[in-house]
């Protein structure tokens, strides 16, 4: 049997990476329909700052094992190249042959957005986008509405509809480099606005109109901890099992040519195991690889070992019958 355990031990060569104002956030999405960037920052730091940082600058503590690097957030030629469904898409589903994991199998799509709009928020500048709300108050809400509607006071005098910047599909298919372009030459009926605004004050106005899509988050937000289980309750796969695979191992085991082609992406995969053996014996944890190699430590083999609580609920959901729940 001992020599069964070192075994099974040498074959699971496994490289696991541990890869506002006082207000909690309460969901991720807010009453009045916008995604919350507080309810992001509190996903973002349960997920997202091992490897992009505390302030999303890429380098977090796993960001140097990593190639190509973690994404700078705070890069604003970055953020304002892509869509925020681009964005989204990255997100949702991994980027192959990189440290990025695919979160769609942890987070809910509302949850993928307002962590998004969090991490977009933070190229942001709170002073730009006061003063963008300004500037689109004087300039701009003639036609688009004093919300972003488009229905200001002289709206249905035009031929073409004013866009309506609360429109969260349309908003989230253009750039900030879209929306600069348009501002600056003009859209029928829209003008140029290159003479009467210099350059920053045009990205002020994109910020404002972001805002219309998402609460910003407000520094000292206090994060929420993460709900802890009722006593007697086995855990849940996708609840409590999964997220601590996304947060911890990820970052290798996924993508095309992860280690020993063991994935630990979904329940599919994860009880699949690795090319040799499997890593899950339903109703025996200490036969269980991935309860083993985490119990004695040996993964994640870089960075921070699972805390006492992880590891005993990756036992308890083995122990459980290891269930897809």
């Amino acid at each position: 049997m001992r020599k069964l355990f070192f075994l099974l031990l040498i074959t699971a060569n496994f490289i696991l990476v541990a890869c506002s104002d006082n207000v909690e956030a309460t969901g991720p999405v807010t009453s009045d329909g916008r995604y919350s960037a507080a309810a992001g920052q509190v996903l973002y730091a349960q997920h997202c700052t091992v490897c992009h940082g505390e302030a999303g600058r890429g380098d977090g503590p796993t960001a140097d094992a990593l190639n190509p690097k973690p994404a700078d957030f705070t890069d604003h030629e970055l953020r304002d190249s892509r869509t925020p469904a681009e964005r989204f898409d990255i997100i949702n589903n991994g980027v192959a042959s990189t440290g990025m994991p695919p979160w769609g199998a942890a987070l809910s799509e509302d949850e993928i957005w307002a962590v998004l709009y969090y991490e977009w928020s933070l190229a942001n500048g709170s002073e730009g986008t006061a003063a963008g709300k300004q500037i689109f108050e004087a300039n701009c809400a003639v036609c688009h509405g004093e919300v972003g509607r488009g229905d200001g006071s002289i709206a249905e005098s035009l031929e073409t509809s004013p866009a309506d910047f609360t429109d969260h599909e349309f908003m989230s298919t253009r750039s900030n480099q879209d929306l600069f372009n348009v501002i600056t030459n003009g859209k029928t009926p829209m003008p140029s606005w290159e003479a009467a605004l210099d350059e920053d004050q045009r990205w002020q106005v994109i910020s404002y109109l972001r805002s219309f899509s998402f609460q910003p988050a407000v520094p000292g937000v206090i994060l929420a901890e993460p709900t802890s289980r009722p006593e007697g309750v086995p855990p849940s796969f996708q609840q409590d099992v999964l997220p601590i695979f996304i947060a911890n191992c990820v970052r290798c085991h996924s993508g095309e040519s992860p280690p020993n082609g063991l994935r630990l992406i979904d329940y599919e995969n994860v009880m699949k195991g690795s090319l040799y053996l499997p890593i899950i014996i339903p109703g025996e944890p200490e036969k269980s690889l991935i309860y083993i190699m985490t119990n004695i430590g040996t993964m994640p083999a870089v960075g921070n070992p699972l805390s006492e609580t992880q590891v005993q609920t990756i036992y308890d959901w083995i122990a459980d019958g290891a269930l897809d729940n």
